[in-house]
């Protein structure tokens, strides 16, 4: 239990975070009849009735985050320099795929049922940003990298058709200077105070519609490969071992290479060029920071952690030059922070480590025991390259490339969130089910049972004894004394009938 103090992850590979000391708490999986979306809606000014949270409302809003591919609840708690404090709340969800879609088309509205029909009483200003892959917009323009984004092509190409039109569209400015294509595109859509179409209240939506060779699904665009390096979190048990007793296996291994349906970088011309940027990429050192945090109930007996690289035994100490082994106390958990580089042409790194799950009290169980015990998912914490600091119009690192006065992006915090410099990126690993030892549940069963039928037979004996009434015999028309009697007879081999 308790959350853990990482000192080298959080807060970037290699250094703490600027806003001081960072608490890290995760839990992977809700324990039986838990639920955490409803309080974490109490905390917004308007609950879920109005704002973005008006899309996650009643029923069918619950069940569409709930039947999510993953989730994450977050809370963000900063002290303000005045003595004030700032929360930020996050929901990431990775929804599954429309049925029926072809070339990936959504809507707002049919991934999160719920109505936003206005911004909450409370709130300056809202907005819902769309984002687009730079490549998929240069799959709709055929490829063309022209002079900066014209915001009509950004919102409607050979590619795809999004509507309604944004008020805004954005480029990243790390795209280079304006005559190259941008990583990324934002389309801002405002959220008024109340939403209306045709003079009428209504709800507020958003269509991303697939066209020509993107909606036949025939290779014309394929995602991004993604951050260069992946993590997986396995356990193996022993056959010899005793019960609870794992091996924490982490893997990080390098992504797979670039597809080849993907236009080539900037500045490449033919596909010899392409296949270079590509194998430097796969060949260069990648840093990163690994945190793993194990709860109290599994002890992690560090002198058995050993690191590999490619199948080759090396000491975890030369493989993390920079580490922080923390040990599990009563309130906060136990934390493994590891950071090294991938080497150059190395393909994986591989961590492992004895856990021993131990034997709690009776209390400390979770009503579903035989389950096992969530392990949370390792965290992969990769550098991001430097950001270019171009002299666009825009601010807080994207160039406005429609009607938008610059001055306005410097109010919208999740611009800087989505462009801070030096942003890190994070990689999570599946989450693992661990066996934990039991007791037996059964025998606090069978002791509460036995002390009262004992007592049930005492007591009903004594109340017998004091209400007799003084014309009563015992032990006559089956009375409670002749019971008793009878039933010690039994215990005791002795009856009256042989007595005489």
């Amino acid at each position: 239990g308790g959350a853990a103090s990482p000192e080298l992850t959080l807060g970037g590979v290699g250094g703490r975070d600027a806003r001081g000391e960072v608490r890290y708490g995760q839990l992977p999986h809700e324990a039986v009849c838990v639920e955490n979306l409803t309080p974490w809606l109490r905390l917004l000014p308007c609950r879920d009735h109005r704002g973005l949270a008006a899309l996650l409302a009643g029923e069918a809003g619950r069940a569409a985050v709930f039947r999510a591919h993953y989730h994450s609840l977050g809370l963000e708690l900063t002290q303000d320099p005045d003595g004030g404090a700032t929360l930020v709340q996050t929901l990431q969800m990775v929804l599954p795929p429309r049925e029926g879609a072809r070339g990936g088309g959504w809507s707002l509205h049919e991934v999160l049922p719920g109505r936003l029909e206005g911004r909450c009483e409370v709130a300056a200003h809202s907005h819902v940003y769309v984002e687009l892959e730079g490549s998929l917009l240069r799959a709709g323009l055929n490829g063309s990298r022209g002079a900066g984004v014209d915001a009509d092509a950004a919102v409607e190409n050979g590619a795809y058709a999004v509507m309604p039109s944004p008020s805004a569209v954005l480029e990243d400015a790390r795209g280079g200077a304006h005559g190259a294509a941008p990583d990324r595109i934002l389309l801002d859509y405002p959220v008024p105070h109340e939403y209306r179409r045709d003079g009428q209240a209504a709800a507020m939506d958003v269509t991303f519609a697939p066209r020509g060779g993107l909606a036949g699904n025939d290779g014309a665009w394929a995602p991004p490969a993604g951050p260069p390096m992946r993590a997986s979190l396995t356990a193996r048990r022993g056959r010899a071992s005793p019960f609870g007793d794992s091996t924490l296996e982490i893997r990080m291994y390098r992504a797979t290479q670039r597809p080849a349906s993907l236009p080539p970088p900037a500045g490449a011309v033919d596909g010899s060029e392409r296949e270079a940027a590509t194998t430097k990429a796969l060949l260069a050192p990648v840093p990163y920071c690994l945190l793993q945090v194990v709860p109290s109930w599994a002890r992690v007996l560090v002198h058995t952690l050993r690191a590999r690289v490619d199948g080759r035994d090396l000491s975890w100490r030369e493989a993390f030059p920079s580490h922080s082994v923390r040990a599990a106390t009563s309130s906060h958990p136990a934390t493994l922070e590891l950071c090294g580089a991938l080497p150059a042409g190395a393909s994986a790194v591989e961590v492992r480590v004895e856990v021993e799950a131990a034997l709690g009290h009776v209390d400390e169980y979770l009503p579903d025991a035989a389950r096992g015990r969530d392990l949370p998912a390792a965290v992969l914490t990769l550098t991001a390259p430097p950001a270019n600091r171009s002299s666009g119009n825009g601010a807080a690192g994207w160039r406005v490339a429609s009607a938008l006065p610059a001055s306005d992006t410097h109010k919208r915090p999740l611009l800087r969130r989505l462009h801070a410099t030096g942003r890190a990126e994070r990689v999570y690993s599946d989450a693992l089910l661990l066996d934990q030892p039991q007791p037996d549940f059964s025998m606090p069963y069978n002791v509460i049972l036995a002390t009262g039928t004992l007592q049930s037979m005492l007591i009903g004996s004594i109340m017998a004894l004091l209400l007799r009434r003084p014309g009563d015999q015992p032990g006559t028309n089956g009375s409670s004394g002749g019971l008793l009697r009878r039933l010690l007879s039994r215990f005791t081999g002795f009856s009256k009938e042989k007595a005489e």
